[in-house]
């Protein structure tokens, strides 16, 4: 998967991550950013994965993923077993708009 060399954040909600989410929680967020799609800023992913990636358990990442949730940073969809679609809200700015036909679900 090719990334994009940039992000472009939005200042207000990355202040309100900094000032009131706890460290792992924002290191979680952080890793969801640079992973999203530009367009749909989803992520498709499993607790277990980004365990993996970040060195952590996945209980940990659950209670991370809680706290993102309750605090509106994302929302997210099981897909099967313990594959989510993750959408993350107002921290991305968009780059262009997506199309109107991408899927929900990976391919």
């Amino acid at each position: 998967m090719k990334l994009s060399p940039t992000l472009r954040l939005r200042r207000d909600s990355l202040q309100r991550a900094t000032e009131g989410l706890p460290p792992l929680a924002i290191t979680v967020l952080i890793h969801l950013v640079a992973l999203a799609c530009q367009h749909s800023h989803r992520v498709w992913t499993s607790a277990y994965r980004i365990g993996s990636a970040l060195a952590l358990s996945s209980a940990v990442i659950e209670e991370a993923l809680s706290t993102l949730v309750r605090e509106r940073f994302i929302s997210t969809s099981v897909l099967r077993g313990d594959l989510r679609a993750i959408e993350i809200h107002g921290l991305l700015l968009a780059e262009d708009e997506a199309p109107p036909n991408l899927p929900i679900e990976p391919l």
